[in-house]
């Protein structure tokens, strides 16, 4: 079973670069970037699909009973605009405290938006 789900999240998050990728012609979008494509619907299902991958990911990490990377109610779905909502204050904070550059991925943000939102108790 876990030899199926390792694929699985790998294409998951292919599927939805490629998405990105079709409509932007690149394959990750930087910091620097997301002031112009914040608003794109492109980007937004791009924000998603990065957002359901790691919720993917997580699922992977607790089967395996290792610790995931962050640690999301399980009551409450998290749906498009709570992935753009976290990645938004994610991108403000890293604007406010020189804690990223501008080649820094909003992929890498989203995930460090995701763990100060939801962190895992120790």
């Amino acid at each position: 079973m876990k030899l199926f789900l390792a694929p699985l999240l790998v294409l998951l998050l292919c599927g939805h670069a490629g998405l990105a990728n079709a409509a932007s012609g690149r394959e990750a979008i930087t910091l620097k970037e997301y002031s112009k494509v914040k608003n794109e619907e492109w980007f937004k299902a791009y924000v998603s699909g990065a957002g359901r991958a790691l919720g993917f990911a997580n699922a992977v990490l607790k089967r395996r009973k290792e610790r995931p990377l962050s640690c999301e109610p399980t009551d409450i779905p998290l749906y498009q605009q709570n992935f753009l909502d976290i990645l938004d204050r994610e991108v403000k904070f890293a604007e406010q405290t020189s804690t990223a550059t501008p080649d820094t991925e909003v992929a890498l943000l989203l995930l460090m938006g995701l763990q100060s939102t939801f962190p895992c108790k120790p």
